[in-house]
């Protein structure tokens, strides 16, 4: 008699320590296995396993490659390079589907993908025997916000609303969206209904051990948890660095790595470390759309999910300002020379 599968399903969201999950996940996949619980063996970069399963069950699950799967086609290997990995992709997941074991998939674009992905997902895992185990950690709406922004600058894209000198916030009768996950969870709840774990961000941070600990002891339920070696990525931003590098992002959008990380790590330890914060101006602009959100979070998820203190940054002086532009182009030049 087989017993009964779990998949424990871990859909994010983002800025909630994900990374830092899957990455003490990967790193201790071998004390997990004793566990009994068995992560994918997707290819990432430099045929490493990934740790983050967002990418290849976006494609597995894609519309477009469902004849990847048809079984007289899965001898044949494809002539296109990213079908070809898609297609190794399938094969990988097919060997865990045939495991005897729980298994674990993770990833933060997975509550992201069109619906009719995520129910081939479901569909899938219930056909080979899964009982789906699906949680999330939310942020309250601002902090979501705030998290939010910071990564989008940091991937190297231009936010109007995030402005450095003062008084000059671009956005000014600017419409544009406040990032949310309001329309991920309606998906999620259609999909899942009560089977949805959601717990507020904020009782996974004040857990002894932090959100990471939380998840292997009180969602996972592992009896090893202790033994496990826990991974930190997390990389948040200070208000100094993320203001600057919006305004490079301007100019230049370019994602936030290499020498470029590095040049903003120094620039920050010159200045105050406070965390990035909006503005109260900034706030002002967005608040109607943010009580809108929070309503709507409010009544999906529970008043725990919203409670939160809303805090500002101060904005800086122009004197502040000319001092970061300088440090800035001081930098840069540095740079140039060392390049």
């Amino acid at each position: 008699m087989s017993m009964k599968k779990s998949c424990y399903l871990h859909l994010g969201f983002h800025k909630t320590a994900t990374t830092s999950f899957q990455l003490t996940l990967q790193h201790n996949r071998a004390l997990l296995e004793q566990d009994g619980i068995y992560l994918p063996k997707f290819h990432g970069k430099k045929q490493k396993f990934s740790a983050n399963h967002s990418g290849q069950i976006r494609d597995i699950f894609d519309q477009k490659v469902q004849h990847l799967w048809d079984s007289s086609n899965r001898s044949k290997p494809s002539k296109d390079q990213k079908q070809q990995t898609i297609q190794n992709h399938c094969q990988s997941l097919t060997q865990l589907l045939h495991q005897d074991h729980h298994i674990l998939i993770s990833g933060e674009g997975i509550s992201t993908m069109p619906e009719q992905s995520l129910i081939r997902l479901k569909t899938m895992l219930e056909q080979h025997g899964f009982l789906i185990e699906p949680f999330a950690l939310v942020r309250s709406p601002y902090a979501f916000i705030t998290s939010a922004l910071q990564q989008t600058i940091k991937n190297g894209k231009y936010h109007p609303l995030i402005g450095l000198i003062p008084g000059q916030s671009t956005a000014a009768n600017q419409a544009f969206k406040i990032p949310s996950v309001s329309k991920s969870i309606s998906t999620i709840d259609r999909i899942f209904g009560e089977k949805m774990n959601y717990v507020p961000f904020k009782t996974a941070t004040n857990y002894p051990g932090g959100p990471v600990l939380f998840l292997l002891q009180q969602v996972l339920q592992l009896k090893q948890a202790d033994q496990y070696q826990l991974i930190n990525a997390n990389e948040s931003k200070s208000n100094v660095s993320t203001r600057l590098k919006n305004f490079l992002n301007q100019q230049h959008p370019h994602a936030d790595q290499g020498q470029l990380r590095s040049l903003f790590k120094t620039i920050s330890l010159q200045s105050e470390q406070s965390k990035f914060l909006l503005t109260q101006q900034e706030f002002d602009q967005i608040e109607s759309d943010f009580k809108q959100v929070k309503r709507e979070m409010k009544r999906k998820l529970g008043k725990p999910f919203v409670e939160e203190k809303i805090t500002f940054s101060s904005e800086f002086s122009t004197e502040e300002t000319n001092q970061l532009l300088s440090q800035l182009s001081q930098k840069l030049y540095e740079f140039a020379i060392k390049g």
